[in-house]
């Protein structure tokens, strides 16, 4: 029996303790075409900090995400960078909850507020596609 992935969505809490040694500073960053950059980004991904425990502050995969937006998409880089806007910015704006989401505000402002251009690309896990 064959049952399509129609939609995925993210989970993530934000219990609110920002600057405290047990924030969970949770982001998903989704992506495809990768030219090198993604493994220097899964070598430092939970660096171990001995004093604070694991120190994900520095989100090389929001950076390369934020820039890949300040330049605006070109022709061929659709869906390049992906984020669950919600969950993402929850932490930034001091939201406490678990929250849960499965729109990038970015790609659905791109296409005129369409949300179905927000959703996440299924066909990268549901057909093996990562180009």
């Amino acid at each position: 029996m064959y049952r399509p992935i129609v939609d995925v969505s993210f989970y993530g809490l934000n219990p609110g303790l920002q600057g405290h040694p047990q924030d969970p500073n949770q982001k998903f960053i989704g992506y495809r075409n990768d030219d090198g950059s993604m493994q220097k980004i899964t070598n430092n991904i939970g660096q171990f900090d001995d004093l604070m425990g694991t120190n994900n502050d520095d989100q090389m995969a929001q950076d390369l995400y934020d820039d890949f937006w300040n330049g605006g998409p070109e022709s061929g880089e659709i869906l390049k960078f992906w984020q669950p806007t919600k969950v993402n910015e929850a932490r930034e704006i001091g939201e406490i909850a678990v929250l849960d989401d499965f729109i990038d505000e970015n790609w659905k402002s791109y296409y005129n507020g369409y949300e179905e251009a927000g959703k996440f690309p299924v066909d990268i896990i549901q057909n093996n596609e990562f180009k």
